[in-house]
């Protein structure tokens, strides 16, 4: 049985019913507004697995229907909230979603913008990653080779992985 979920929700749930329940909507809900509401019902948190499959799954339906305000919206409420704004677990994930929905430039500008001093080597991992969900090479090339000496930051073995994985995919026979 899945659990109802409403804004004003009088009956308490377990924050693992009440993703479930909204996993459950989100599967089958076609409309934007609804989706969000259903997000906002939840009150999803990127602290646990479940709500990132869920938030994941949120911006792969928004992005298909090429409703990317509602993404930006999403997020960006999401960064506004206090014991997210400065929690680079947070921000990492939310450079993941903009690059889900080939929003690359917002991803760039949460690395650049929101990010706390200095930048770590798993927020630069996430900007790659999210460059090549986007199937961005060329911006994915640019970030590999500038971000680095820009922020001060030593690429790791994930970093190297995920530009070769992204050589292999953009078929390109030509190094960076």
């Amino acid at each position: 049985m899945v659990a109802r979920l409403t804004p004003d929700q009088k009956v308490a749930c377990s924050i693992h019913q009440k993703t479930r329940s909204a996993l459950h909507l989100l599967k089958s809900e076609t409309k934007s507004e609804r989706i969000l509401d259903i997000c906002r019902a939840a009150a999803l948190t990127p602290d646990f697995h479940l709500d990132r499959r869920a938030f994941s799954l949120v911006v792969s339906k928004l992005a298909a229907a090429h409703n990317f305000p509602s993404i930006r919206t999403l997020v960006d409420d999401l960064k506004t909230r206090p014991d997210l704004c400065r929690n680079e677990k947070f921000l990492s994930h939310a450079i993941v979603l903009y690059g889900q929905a080939n929003m690359l430039d917002h991803a760039i500008r949460t690395f650049a913008e929101d990010l706390p001093s200095p930048r770590s080597v798993k927020t630069l991992n996430s900007l790659l990653f999210a460059s090549l969900l986007a199937k961005n090479y060329k911006e994915l090339t640019r970030i590999y080779l500038e971000f680095p000496k820009t922020y001060s930051i030593q690429p790791n073995l994930d970093t190297y992985n995920i530009v070769i994985k992204a050589f292999a995919q953009s078929g390109s026979t030509s190094s960076f």
